[in-house]
């Protein structure tokens, strides 16, 4: 059986070629956003940038689609390795993935959102920004306008791409695990999780305190004072959560010991 850290350390490589994935597809969706109010400016002026098409649709359908894929994985971390003689039913099977299917859609709707309120907020900001600079000037040129605020924005879109797809990644990984460790844990004897970080300097202080740190499957770890689930819990702050890398790691000896025992 793998020790904490290797596992924690074999999942970040699977996270970061997930996170690859998505960036690029959501920095298309951002960039499309940004021509689209460089043209709304150009031809409406400062105002044409509150008619945008934010593409929430497009944005919610990419995190569908890869919360689903990477599920798939993560969500068979142990079953894959439990002997056949205790290995996960079809009962098993259908209520897990009918469960994640369902946290899936509504992370989703949520994360795009939210992503879709930060994007109008940085669309004004940089709008104000663009008009504020150009105060004293004799006249605002739209066409330059757009131009200047749509480079900001493909800019910044490229960025929070890749922040995004860490973060989303990383939520859906470790929400898998804990799904899957639930049913298979058959509340018989429910099984412990650690917090294992990846131990360089990249780590943030309040997560070097939390590594090592053990609780029951259905507890919460207690993170910078905040109580999470699991590494990338949205329902904590971003402090906490955005770009995490560390991942929770549950006792598979509990889980083999209960099926066992009730084979």
């Amino acid at each position: 059986m793998p020790s904490k850290q290797s596992s924690a350390d074999f999942d970040l490589r699977l996270k970061m070629r997930f996170e690859r994935q998505l960036a690029p597809k959501l920095s298309r969706i951002m960039t499309t956003v940004a021509k689209d109010v460089a043209q709304n400016i150009t031809q409406s002026g400062a105002f044409g940038a509150l008619i945008v098409n934010t593409q929430e649709a497009a944005i919610e359908a990419e995190l569908l689609a890869h919360y689903r894929k990477v599920g798939t994985v993560f969500s068979r971390k142990l079953s894959v390795r439990l002997p056949s003689a205790i290995g996960i039913t079809g009962a098993e099977s259908a209520i897990l993935q009918a469960d994640l299917e369902a946290l899936y859609v509504n992370r989703a709707k949520a994360a795009a959102q939210q992503i879709v309120k930060t994007t109008q907020k940085n669309i004004v900001q940089s709008v104000n920004m663009q008009l504020k600079q150009a105060t004293g000037l004799t006249g605002i040129d739209p066409t330059k306008l757009g131009k200047d605020v749509g480079s900001q924005l493909a800019r910044n879109g490229r960025k929070r791409a890749i922040g995004i797809s860490t973060t989303e990644t990383q939520t859906i990984s470790e929400l898998s695990k804990t799904a899957e460790a639930a049913v298979l844990s058959n509340a018989v004897t429910p099984p412990t999780k650690t917090w294992v970080t990846q131990g360089d300097s990249r780590v943030r202080d309040d997560h070097i305190q939390a590594d090592g740190q053990v609780v029951g499957l259905n507890d919460s770890f207690i993170v910078g004072g905040e109580s999470l689930m699991y590494p990338g819990d949205p329902s904590g702050s971003p402090a906490q959560t955005a770009n995490c890398r560390c991942s929770s790691i549950v006792d598979e000896e509990t889980i083999i010991s209960s099926r066992g025992a009730t084979a």
